[in-house]
């Protein structure tokens, strides 16, 4: 399980970092809100709780979001939710050469 706590925390700074690239200044480092989920490796759903302070459609955030993460491939769900699938290779067991798998 730790494995898992470790991905998470590489996701959960991806998504941060990609709503800092896309938000206003004053939203930067707003919290992604990322969780386990039965569609993905992995969901965001930071975008619903920011976008009225953002003033724009949680959906373009989202969209807008996913175009910036490095190392996982994300799409938008429902309102604006990131479903988000780790990428064969973008995290490994730590001392060893092998792939995690997430799901």
């Amino acid at each position: 399980m730790s494995d898992v706590v470790a991905i998470k925390d590489q996701v959960e700074a991806a998504v941060r970092a990609a709503l800092t690239r896309v938000l206003p200044a004053e939203l930067a480092g707003t919290d992604p809100v990322v969780r386990r989920s039965d569609r993905a490796d992995f969901q965001a759903n930071g975008t619903l709780a920011i976008a009225k302070k953002a003033a724009r459609p949680p959906r373009d955030i989202g969209a807008d979001a996913a175009g910036h993460l490095d190392g996982f491939t994300a799409k938008v769900s429902g309102p604006g939710f990131l479903n988000i699938t780790v990428r064969a290779g973008a995290a490994r067991h730590p001392g060893t050469p092998e792939d995690v798998t997430c799901r």
